[in-house]
């Protein structure tokens, strides 16, 4: 069982649903379009919360626990259980496609430039493509990196992330969860990283326009030598 399947149940105690990245994205759909698709939707917070406000949104998440949580949580939106790199499959066009969290880093980089190729045939004209990572510009700088401990609620439950065997290649992402002091679950799995100009450069090359870098989705001013987000806004030219 992978780290996602373990980790579903706990999924929105550990990244809990945020009222100002939700008004980031939703201030993205020009002239009150309303088609969204998330990439890597999780548990669907996000898409629950736009359908409820009358949005047409489809989620999508590899993981089948991850989806079937949604679909029970979250009926307003529709979710489906698919690799980010099939986005191709799902039907229809949209006004708004969103990444949240560090989704895009999983996929292999020799699958990148096709990833954002689909992603661009997949929005409507003036549409908008966001997605998010971590800072990969300031994580590269270390041999390691360790994220601090988020421990929560009063079964002291204690989620553990760090980055292993950095390099510009690739980069071991180590996960632990425990529950009153009792091991849940401990993981690895690897990603992909990519600087800042790296990922720029590629959406130029796909034919995206550059709209915006963002540190947080309070919109603060992206800094690569600070450990932070890296939120990057593109748009799909109006044909």
């Amino acid at each position: 069982m992978s780290f996602y399947s373990k980790f579903s149940k706990y999924y929105e105690m550990i990244f809990p649903y945020r009222e100002v990245t939700y008004q980031f994205l939703k201030s993205h759909l020009n002239n009150g379009r309303k088609a969204i698709l998330d990439v890597g939707c999780g548990t669907g917070h996000y898409c629950g919360k736009f359908g409820d406000e009358g949005f047409t949104i489809t989620g999508i998440d590899l993981n089948e626990e991850m989806i079937m949580f949604a679909r029970n949580e979250y009926p307003s939106a529709g979710f489906f259980q698919l690799n980010m790199f099939d986005i191709d499959k799902v039907d229809g066009s949209f006004d708004l496609i969103y990444s949240v969290g560090n989704v895009v880093p999983h996929l292999p980089k020799n699958l990148l430039a096709e990833f954002l190729e689909k992603v661009y045939s997949k929005l409507n004209p003036n549409g908008t493509w966001i997605f998010q990572t971590v800072n990969w510009d300031f994580v590269l700088l270390h041999n390691e990196y360790v994220f601090p401990d988020r421990v929560l609620g009063e079964e002291k439950i204690t989620f553990r992330r760090m980055y292993s065997s950095i390099d510009e290649e690739r980069v071991i992402f180590e996960t632990a969860l425990d529950k009153n002091g009792e091991s849940v679950f401990r993981d690895e799995t690897i990603l992909y990283p990519l600087r800042s100009e790296g990922y720029i450069d590629l959406h130029l090359l796909s034919g995206f326009k550059f709209k915006g870098h963002f540190s947080s989705f309070e919109r603060g001013s992206f800094n690569p030598n600070k450990d932070s987000a890296n939120i990057l806004v593109f748009n799909k030219p109006e044909e």
